[in-house]
């Protein structure tokens, strides 16, 4: 007989265990460190005359890094703070659908660390130059989906080809942007996260985003109702779920500090 799998939504004031207790615990803390990232304002950074994102600006002038950097701030804000929302408001947990979200949270922080530590301007303004040519490649593409038959890719191309061509990075191809686990990998160098990496927890995700049952099983509570007849149940770990989402947090923060330097210290002073 096939197995047939029975969701279980663990509520929040039903922890069974105190180490249950004890991450949920965790994860309210993460949840907190959110909310005073917003409230205080952190999440948007502005540009300080003179500064050393002033100058990366300048040199990207198509989609300035300022720019990167502040939309994937929002689409990593965005994220957690719909995990948090919901799971407050529900006062639950879904079986695995936080996972799907902090993924991507945890995506958008590492584009941003990895864009903002990249070390010398040449190599700032040549990642940044990377990003853009991806994304229009990628818009194009969906673009021709869509039916919509206009291209403008081309036009995107030729311009941020001669904006390399004007500035510090004109050296090398612009077209080969690093796989996001090459970006992740970078990306942790520059992130303390504690015992599992940015990138450790972004395959978590992605293997319960992508409906890997054997992710699933193995990292997801599961116990059987009835084994004769392939019955079970599953449910979400919370331990698991606040490691995740406090990386997700953290690397939200580095990418926050990283954005804040760039854009504070002195153009002179970081080149």
């Amino acid at each position: 007989m096939e197995e047939q799998y029975s969701p279980r939504y663990t509520r929040l004031d039903a922890f069974e265990s105190a180490a249950a207790q004890a991450a949920g615990a965790v994860l309210q803390h993460a949840f907190d460190r959110l909310t005073s990232l917003i409230e205080s304002g952190r999440t948007v950074v502005s540009n300080a005359s003179g500064s050393t994102l002033e100058r990366d600006d300048e040199l990207t002038p198509y989609n300035p890094i300022s720019y990167q950097l502040a939309y994937f701030a929002l689409v990593s804000v965005d994220h957690l703070r719909f995990v948090r929302d919901a799971i407050s408001t529900r006062q639950d947990l879904a079986v695995m659908a936080e996972y799907s979200v902090i993924r991507s949270a945890i995506e958008a922080s590492a584009y941003a660390v990895w864009l903002a530590t990249g070390g010398t301007r040449i190599k700032r303004v040549k990642n940044s130059l990377r990003l853009s040519w991806d994304s229009a490649s990628d818009a194009a593409a969906l673009m021709r989906v869509a039916g919509d038959d206009r291209n403008h890719l081309l036009e995107i191309e030729d311009r941020l080809l001669e904006i390399q061509a004007a500035g510090p990075a004109r050296q090398g191809s612009i077209e080969n942007m690093p796989s996001i686990t090459e970006v992740l990998m970078i990306a942790d160098r520059h992130v303390n996260t504690g015992q599992i990496s940015g990138l450790e927890a972004w395959r978590i995700c992605s293997g319960i985003a992508h409906s890997n049952p054997q992710v699933a099983l193995a990292l997801l509570e599961h116990t059987w109702i009835d084994k004769d007849g392939g019955l079970s149940r599953i449910a979400n770990n919370v331990d698991l779920l606040a490691t995740v989402y406090e990386i997700g947090v953290t690397y939200l923060e580095a990418a926050l500090a990283a954005w804040r330097r760039l854009a504070e210290n002195p153009a002179a002073a970081l080149r």
